[in-house]
């Protein structure tokens, strides 16, 4: 069997799937396909959000999905412990803005991935932050490895889908408006913070050309 389903989520797919084989889904596991696709959709708010994953939702919820459920499971495990939220704090400290503040970029030395990373990924804890400044586009947290590696996670606001293309540029990928690249080369972390800050500006200007066109 072959099958091409224009999706937001693998949820999606799933679900899909499920339909056209004629799977029984228990309550658990159409939770688990409604909270893959609220993800992945962004609350049903991203761009690659169809009428269908709409209506996948809604049939869940008429399967026995409770939303109001379902968030708060979200919000209780968007907790953290105290020393998180002071952490946070000094990361949203540490951002720099770049490119007439349309670029914000964080860095996260190896010592605070070690301590933290156990309990929370640090750059998502602001990585939404930083795109909500004004004038801001696209928000990059970078990690510096112990071994030299160095990893970005991107994002981007609607308007500039960006994130793929400039992960793309060091050989990583994803969505346009979330994706991420990893450089194991031994380059030195200057060198590509200047390099990854010069090609989201010429993506930005670029999109920015399309949009006015």
């Amino acid at each position: 069997m072959i099958a091409n389903y224009p999706a937001v989520a693998t949820a999606e797919i799933v679900y899909e799937l499920a339909q056209d084989l004629d799977w029984k889904l228990d309550k658990e596991t159409k939770q688990l396909l409604a909270m893959g696709i609220l993800s992945d959709s962004l609350g049903l708010m991203s761009q690659a959000t169809s009428a269908r994953s709409i209506h996948v939702i809604a049939e869940l919820v008429e399967g026995g999905v409770n939303l109001a459920e379902l968030e708060s499971l979200r919000r209780e495990s968007l907790r953290r412990d105290h020393e998180l939220i002071h952490y946070k704090g000094q990361l949203l400290q540490r951002v720099q803005f770049h490119a007439d503040n349309r670029i914000a970029t964080v860095t996260i030395p190896w010592e605070e991935i070690e301590k933290y990373s156990p309990s929370y990924n640090p750059s998502m804890l602001v990585i939404d932050d930083m795109r909500l400044a004004k004038g801001t586009d696209v928000a990059i947290a970078f990690k510096l490895y112990k071994d030299g590696k160095i990893t970005a996670k991107i994002r981007c606001n609607y308007g500039f889908d960006i994130a793929n293309k400039l992960a793309e540029h060091f050989g990583g990928g994803g969505h346009p408006l979330a994706s991420g690249f990893k450089v194991t080369d031994g380059r030195s972390f200057e060198e590509i913070k200047a390099e990854t800050i010069k090609v989201a500006s010429e993506l930005i200007a670029k999109a920015e050309k399309e949009k006015g066109q």
